[in-house]
């Protein structure tokens, strides 16, 4: 985590004092792709299979994860001063989760094959698309100017239609004994197609690189993300400073944008811990361990970033707001990375296992 902080860190200044965002534009490209790849790794690690076993379970949390962010944020936005657009932007980015960064550390502590790991990552999956909706939902409701009307609920409606209709269509290939082919080099262009084809139906292009990575995890091929990591892992950082660089120096040293991030700190927190009433006490007995659950949803991500950066770029959301989601994004993750870490020693621990910790790489047992 410390190194995107160095990252917005290094983006800051740079944007600020070196480099205006302006004449840097040009490279967006390149961290609109790591978007792209890091949503295809999202999908190729959703499980599916644990999806159907836990589903009342995990619609729950999500359920209650979605309700919980939206009804904060229209409770507060006039608090707040700010517009109804706003408080349905940031409910969505409050919504959002960062399940690669979370499905890193269980990976660094091997413990993604745990049964509690998959289920965590399979609600940090599926929390993402009612976020993703909301912000299709936002972006219609935000050209109509802020009113609620007829073409709003339409387009909302034509693009949940959308969205489910290329959900199923997804199932259906992976239902079947043999998943269509993608050879390695055609797999990047295929992920950017599928973006653009869901932008241009009205959806976020993050939905079509999901889409196919939910794919290509049932191909017979298993080279996928050792094809594309390497691409992310370029990328990504490019994308972490170009976020910093939009954040303006006059911006941040502005009350206003710490009050706002504190009480978006506040409703990220919250919306989560209130989860845990989701996970059934019949669930825990089964290896789901909940704390680790919610712990490993706090973490905004890479995709609370995406969705701040593609309002702020559309201009649907104002300087003071962005600088506070970038705060409220860069606190949960660090917190709630931080947590999770602890949650996995201290079970591991208890379960007498030998394991490598990635922060002294010493072996231990306990």
């Amino acid at each position: 985590m410390s190194t995107t902080i160095i990252e917005l860190a290094a983006g800051f200044i740079l944007g600020n004092w070196l480099i205006p965002f302006a004449t840097a534009k040009a490279i967006t490209g390149v961290s609109e792709i790591g978007a792209l790849a890091l949503f295809f790794l999202v999908g190729f690690h959703t499980n599916l299979r644990e999806v159907r076993t836990f589903r009342r379970d995990i619609g729950v949390v999500v359920g209650i994860g979605a309700v919980a962010s939206i009804a904060s944020m229209l409770l507060l936005y006039r608090p707040l001063s700010l517009t109804l657009v706003e408080a349905f932007f940031s409910a969505a980015i409050v919504m959002a989760t960062g399940v690669s960064v979370v499905m890193r550390a269980l990976q660094e502590f091997h413990y993604a094959e745990k049964r509690a790991s998959k289920f965590l990552l399979a609600c940090s999956a599926m929390e993402d698309i009612p976020a993703i909706l909301l912000m299709a939902f936002a972006t219609s409701f935000a050209k109509q100017n802020g009113a609620l009307n007829g073409t709003v609920a339409a387009d909302l409606l034509i693009k949940i239609l959308i969205g489910g209709t290329c959900t199923v269509l997804a199932m259906l290939l992976i239902g079947r004994k043999k998943m269509p082919f993608i050879s390695l080099p055609l797999l990047l262009p295929t992920v950017i197609i599928s973006g653009w084809a869901t932008n241009a139906m009205g959806l976020t292009s993050l939905l079509g690189a999901f889409i196919i990575g939910v794919v290509c995890k049932h191909s017979e091929d298993k080279k996928y993300e050792t094809y594309i990591k390497p691409i992310m892992d370029f990328s990504i950082p490019v994308f972490f400073i170009m976020v910093g660089m939009r954040i303006n120096k006059d911006t941040l040293m502005q009350p206003q944008s710490w009050e706002l991030a504190l009480i978006l700190i506040a409703v990220a927190f919250a919306s989560k811990m209130l989860c845990y009433v989701g996970i059934r006490k019949k669930t825990s007995a089964v290896g789901i361990d909940p704390w680790t659950v919610i712990f490993g949803m706090l973490p905004r991500g890479l995709p609370g970033l995406v969705f701040a950066t593609t309002a702020l770029n559309a201009g649907y959301i104002h300087d003071n707001l962005f600088c506070a989601l970038v705060i409220m994004v860069t606190v949960t993750n660090t917190v709630g990375l931080t947590l999770l870490t602890w949650r996995l020693k201290n079970r591991l621990y208890h379960a007498h296992e030998k394991v490598i910790l990635p922060d002294d790489l010493r072996s231990i047992e306990g």
